[in-house]
């Protein structure tokens, strides 16, 4: 496990079923990185924040070590993590064009832009065509973000996870 002092994080607003949490997201836990356009699994859980001393507390909670560059290590620690609820995972369907957000859903309506919410969106029932159809480019794809606390290390702040990963998206359904 590595801890990279990169890619400030933001405080964040996680809305679901019309209610809002609001957590100060110090850092982000990464499980793959783009390499040459393509997306590679990581051998051990990546964790970027720009608070030095979050890097320096999970590195020594998760036996990682604080880097300014990506070194892959040996195999990821489990990671025990608190999720504030239903409200602390969102699944979402999102088609991005050169334009910014094309499409963006639960599968069945669309959650924005606020003109169309609440109005379906026509994807397909099935999560295969769903997949289908998005490796076609025609429909979006799986954007599943989790916001969490480490277990027993409230104090520090929240961390967010995001997958785009059809098995997640899978899992949720």
């Amino acid at each position: 496990m590595t801890v990279a002092l990169e890619h400030p994080c933001k405080p964040e607003v996680l809305a679901l079923g019309g209610t809002s949490i609001r957590r100060e997201v110090v850092g982000q836990f990464q499980f793959g990185c783009v390499i040459d356009n393509r997306l590679v699994a990581l051998p051990d859980w990546r964790v970027t924040t720009d608070n030095s001393g979050v890097a320096a507390e999970v590195a020594r909670i998760l036996g990682g070590r604080t880097e300014s560059a990506l070194i892959n290590g040996s195999d990821p620690p489990s990671v025990q993590v608190i999720i504030d609820g239903p409200g602390g995972i969102a699944t979402h369907m999102k088609l991005w064009g050169s334009r910014g957000l094309m499409h963006h859903c639960d599968g069945v309506v669309f959650l924005s832009p606020d003109g169309d919410r609440g109005r379906p969106c026509g994807c397909p029932r099935l999560m295969a065509d769903r997949k289908e159809q998005a490796n076609l480019g025609r429909r979006p794809q799986p954007n599943r973000v989790a916001i969490f606390q480490l277990a027993g290390n409230y104090d520090m702040g929240a961390f967010r996870f995001q997958s785009t990963s059809w098995k997640h998206a899978e899992d949720s359904a």
